[in-house]
């Protein structure tokens, strides 16, 4: 019956049409280059919330925690920015920036001892919706005792009501994209305390994203 296909594509169908999208376009936005042009296309990067809650000083050592292509490098002011990440194109991308003072390094984050590191001050831009739960809070956990300041995080959220977003968050490389709520939560099972929050769109009001600063609990 007519209402019978519309159940078996919503129920089976559908979630194996999103998840083939999925995987094409990861393999697309993989290319560092088509992913950072995917974001301006969009409506451009959301830089002024979470730039404004790094409040970056030029006496400030900076950790850029999956730094990507190295973009915020170029972007806030530091006598040392240290950038991590595991995708060697991405990383070749940033090097070839040449930024003063900015070192790039490979390693899985969620595995990489940042001990020897001492920051003044962190960035996690577009990670946590890369990790589980229980990764995100291991590592928040982690870079808590080694942050003299704050940390500042950065994360696609869906949107109630929001299809265009909402869409784009289930065809996102990330494969942990929560809610407002949910992001909430998961900062609440860390040893950090949530100093300030920016929930903002992009300019296009095509995706939504949640910011937070927090403070190590010492």
């Amino acid at each position: 019956s007519f209402l019978g296909f519309w159940a078996l594509f919503f129920r089976i169908i559908q979630p194996m049409l999103l998840e083939k999208l999925r995987q094409v376009t990861k393999r697309i936005f993989d290319q560092p280059v088509l992913y950072d042009a995917r974001k301006i296309l969009l409506g451009g990067w959301p830089f002024e919330s979470t730039l404004s809650l790094l409040d970056s000083t030029g006496s400030d050592v900076i950790l850029d925690v999956g730094c990507g292509t190295g973009h915020f490098s170029e972007k806030i002011r530091f006598r040392q920015y240290y950038g991590f990440d595991n995708d060697a194109k991405a990383l070749q991308v940033a090097t070839r920036r040449k930024v003063p003072n900015a070192v790039f390094q490979m390693g899985d984050i969620r595995h990489f001892n940042f001990q020897g590191l001492k920051p003044t001050k962190t960035i996690l831009s577009g990670v946590l919706h890369h990790l589980s739960d229980d990764e995100a809070v291991r590592l928040l956990n982690d870079l808590a005792p080694i942050v003299s300041r704050w940390i500042v995080t950065e994360d696609p959220v869906y949107a109630r009501y929001h299809v265009l977003n909402n869409l784009l968050c289930r065809l996102d490389r990330g494969a942990y994209v929560r809610t407002e709520e949910e992001m909430l939560a998961l900062i609440a099972k860390t040893n950090l305390t949530l100093e300030k929050k920016s929930v903002f769109y992009s300019n296009t009001r095509i995706s939504k994203h949640i910011a937070f600063r927090l403070v190590p609990s010492r």
